[in-house]
């Protein structure tokens, strides 16, 4: 059901500007014609709210089940405690991807865009995800919100970022750079989303302990021990009120890998990768038999997302380029990628590319690659049911021979004994 908009009065008229020797409309009639546009071209919905946070006008057709989630992340709450006293535009992030864009304008509305996705995900990810707000989600929300977030445009973080300052001069003339905008946790733990979702964390010494090893993952930081046991994630279900059964310690892991997810995308993680590793852990949690099963898909996800972060942290290379390229190689290490057409990509020749490459990170690129589909065969070997001429395949090697010489020059053993030996399925 759409929202009425009666109870915003419209600037329609024109008003002369004597000094200029044109019509120039008033900032309402500006914001009308910026959502319009956004709408227009973008796909996003924008949402007014009064300084209280009561809804007044939607441009959604389903508003109810958008603004349930956007209430279940705390990401309103978050927004009304930060807006009240600031005009910076800000942008509010959730596990799922998905992402709103506020601002304050001078009659005090709260004007929402959004939402929008970061990347596509999974229904399955979805629902696991949903499993978080079960005592407080309705019967049926879950399929009829599945169905909606696919309908969601997919917008890349610099192009909301844009959308987020146009709209911020639309309604207050005022004119902010990109290093403004404000962002939900920039000065606080993701955890803050589920504490507002769940009931009330009353271990705040569990929370201290998130909020340290999240800090980690999001440096990068690949020398300070973290351990992570099945007392952890006992005290992660007492505070989430979650039974201390296997499927209380399943959904104690969901909320693990969506937090360490997420803050693997703020240390700079590209999110198709991140929700893509994701997805295939969340996957291999749902499969597991037994409590110890769990925790050590728990102890991969975490180690395996500070080595990403740290791998794009510690590379030498200084140029945006180099870096961009790197993570791109990562986050399509089963694309076929050579050197002509990530220097095309990136608006060098093939020769100088190699060379810069080369000169910043003290690795030939082609070496880089090769390393980097190795790592991908080594995660997919342990963490995913793949046959071994899947993997190989996957990864767009000429055959399986050539496949397995590669690996055991890279890991010193074959595939199929780095499978038996790390425990993979």
């Amino acid at each position: 059901m759409k929202i009425n908009k009666s109870t915003r009065k419209l600037a329609c008229k024109n008003t002369l500007d004597t000094r200029k020797g044109f019509y120039m409309m008033k900032s309402e009639t500006y914001a009308d014609m910026y959502f319009d546009m956004v709408k227009s071209n973008y796909g996003l919905y924008h949402w007014e709210y009064d300084a209280l946070g009561n809804l007044l006008y939607s441009s959604c057709h389903w508003p109810e089940l958008y603004e349930k989630f956007f209430i279940f992340t705390g990401c309103k709450n978050y927004m009304m405690d930060f807006i009240g006293g600031h005009q910076t535009p800000l942008i509010l992030s959730t596990y799922l991807g998905m992402e709103w864009a506020a601002v304050r304008a001078d009659d005090d509305h709260i004007y929402v865009l959004g939402p929008a996705m970061l990347s596509d995900v999974t229904d399955e990810l979805i629902r696991q995800t949903l499993d978080a707000f079960s005592r407080s989600i309705t019967a049926g929300f879950s399929g009829d919100f599945i169905a909606l977030v696919h309908k969601l445009p997919i917008i890349a973080l610099t192009s909301l970022q844009n959308l987020t300052l146009m709209m911020t001069y639309s309604l207050t003339r005022i004119q902010y750079q990109t290093s403004d905008i404000h962002y939900r946790n920039e000065n606080s733990s993701n955890i803050g989303q589920y504490q507002n979702a769940s009931s009330s964390w009353d271990d705040s010494d569990t929370m201290d302990a998130l909020r340290q090893m999240l800090h980690v993952l999001v440096s990068g930081d690949l020398n300070t021990d973290v351990f992570l046991d099945r007392s952890f994630f006992a005290r992660i279900c007492n505070s989430l009120h979650l039974p201390a059964t296997l499927s209380g310690f399943k959904n104690a892991v969901y909320f693990w890998g969506t937090l360490c997810s997420q803050s693997a995308i703020r240390g700079g993680l590209l999110a198709e990768n991140a929700h893509e590793l994701l997805g295939l852990y969340l996957q291999n949690t749902g499969s597991c038999r037994n409590i110890d099963e769990i925790i050590i898909v728990a102890q991969t996800i975490y180690s395996d997302y500070r080595n990403r972060v740290g791998k794009i942290l510690t590379v030498p290379g200084t140029s945006r380029e180099i870096r961009d390229c790197c993570q791109y190689i990562l986050a399509h290490p089963t694309e076929k990628l050579t050197v002509p057409r990530l220097a095309a990509q990136f608006g060098y020749t093939d020769y100088y590319f190699s060379r810069k490459f080369h000169e910043e990170t003290g690795e030939h690129i082609l070496s880089y690659i090769r390393r980097t589909k190795m790592e991908t065969a080594a995660f997919f070997l342990v963490n995913s049911g793949m046959s071994i001429q899947e993997i190989s395949d996957a990864l767009l090697f000429s055959n399986r021979n050539v496949f397995t010489n590669v690996f055991r020059r890279q890991f010193g053993c074959s595939p199929a004994v780095y499978r038996r030996e790390h425990g993979g399925s």
